[in-house]
């Protein structure tokens, strides 16, 4: 279908085959406008670039009979755009001049859940203008911030339901809604969450009614505004899934503090609780500040329950040159967990002078290490020998950058006896030469 004019009116329905495309040849809007309910069905793409518009300007609204991707963009004035268990994709901008209970995106009209995604590209906010029809017509947005985040053809998806969620296990005081998040495209994530419930979401007692995430099990957040009826993170969040609120059930920790501290290549993070309920312990959890995901490096037990200030601390040994960020997963007896991230990152620089350690352990079967301290950029070579002086394995030979090194030398491949390593370092400001002995016991 091809529509020439800057603005193509179609009253009623339209149907476009699969594989076709609604093309325009200068800037155009399709609008739907009436004052009775009508519907769209596409098996293409409804609109093909970013300057095209389809304009819902309807007060009965309009439905979608099936998926349909919106190249460019939606813009609402009047009238629900009904999604009606379908995925309503839109590559462009989704304007609505000021939202509400008659103009919105509906993802539950009571029979189906529908799923609105967005195509997301820079680290700013994203507003979903999504609601629900299933106790009559109910404005419930949700907006996600991004910090930190690289986006490759990215696009983000919301699928809201305005009833329970089926994991929460909450009987008295809870949020009758749920919001899910799955993204696409997305690494090195980082955000926050602003969501809207109603008064009539709220079960029981909303003053004790905690948000929490659930990724396979619940991380308990914080408590939303209830003057507002919106929650909004207080920390940046790593990862997408479902979101609703419930009762608080035991809150792990009050942490009062959580800091670093760096001798050459061990970090140390100590930390401080003002008081603990049912407190078992903290997962340490690390990555590299260019890593998407987080690695557990250890476990410090908690003090069970008690209102007095408790300090902790754990160190993270042997890591290499680089930036790192940390988090505690604090764990309470129940299974339920919380986290705690480190602000900012703890970073390990470069050595002052070249060092070789002993390998450890030594003796050894069949696997040791050999850590390697180079302060400047250097051609560095690491030889193993047998007792002979015969060269057994060239380990190392090539061009390193300064920092700290760890090198894993695996000889199950050799008989028991002892070797030597030798190791030379070279670079414009220095020379570096050393041996080594080791024992190899099967």
């Amino acid at each position: 279908i091809k529509m020439t004019s800057a603005t193509s009116k179609i009253k009623g329905n339209i149907y476009v085959n699969s594989g076709a495309t609604l093309i325009f040849d200068t800037t155009g809007t399709v609008s739907f406008a009436g004052t009775s309910d009508q519907s769209v069905t596409v098996n293409g793409t409804l609109l093909s670039t970013s300057n095209q518009t389809l304009n819902l300007n309807n007060s009965a609204g309009l439905s979608l009979n099936n998926n349909i991707s919106l190249g460019g963009s939606l813009s609402i004035t009047n009238g629900l755009l009904k999604v009606k268990g379908n995925t309503l994709t839109v590559d462009g901008n989704l304007t609505i001049a000021a939202p509400d209970n008659t103009k919105m995106v509906v993802l539950d009209d009571g029979t189906n859940l529908g799923t609105l995604k967005l195509k997301v590209s820079t680290n700013t906010g994203y507003t979903f203008p999504v609601g629900d029809t299933r106790s009559g017509a109910n404005f419930t947005p949700a907006t996600i911030t991004f910090t930190g985040t690289t986006f490759t053809s990215a696009y983000l998806s919301l699928m809201m339901n305005a009833q329970k969620e089926s994991h929460n296990t909450s009987s008295v005081d809870y949020i009758g809604r749920n919001w899910t998040f799955t993204p696409t495209g997305l690494s090195t994530l980082g955000y926050t969450v602003s969501l809207k419930y109603t008064d009539a979401d709220v079960n029981g007692t909303e003053s004790n009614i905690w948000f929490a995430k659930y990724d396979g099990s619940w991380a308990l957040l914080n408590q939303p505004d209830f003057n507002t009826n919106t929650f909004t993170s207080t920390a940046t969040l790593t990862s997408f899934s479902t979101f609703t609120g419930g009762e608080q059930g035991v809150l792990p920790v009050r942490l009062a503090s959580l800091t670093s501290s760096v001798d050459r290549r061990n970090i140390t993070l100590s930390w401080s609780t003002s008081s603990e309920t049912n407190n078992s312990g903290f997962d340490v959890e690390r990555k590299n500040v260019n890593d998407n995901s987080w690695v557990k490096t250890g476990f410090v037990s908690g003090n069970g329950t008690t209102g007095n200030l408790s300090n902790y601390s754990f160190t993270d040994r042997g890591l290499n040159t680089g930036k790192y960020k940390y988090r505690l997963k604090q764990i309470d007896y129940n299974g339920n967990y919380e986290y705690f991230e480190l602000n900012g990152f703890a970073e390990v620089g470069v050595p002052d002078k070249y060092n070789i350690s002993q390998n450890y352990p030594n003796p050894f079967n069949p696997v040791t290490k050999i850590d390697l301290d180079i302060p400047y950029d250097s051609k560095v070579s690491m030889k193993l020998y047998d007792i002979t002086g015969r060269e057994i394995k060239n380990l190392i030979g090539t061009d390193m950058k300064a920092g700290y090194y760890t090198h894993l030398l695996d000889a199950s491949s050799l008989s028991s006896g002892v070797y030597f390593y030798r190791v030379v370092m070279n670079s414009g400001k220095g020379n570096f030469v050393t041996s080594k002995k080791m024992m190899l016991l099967k």
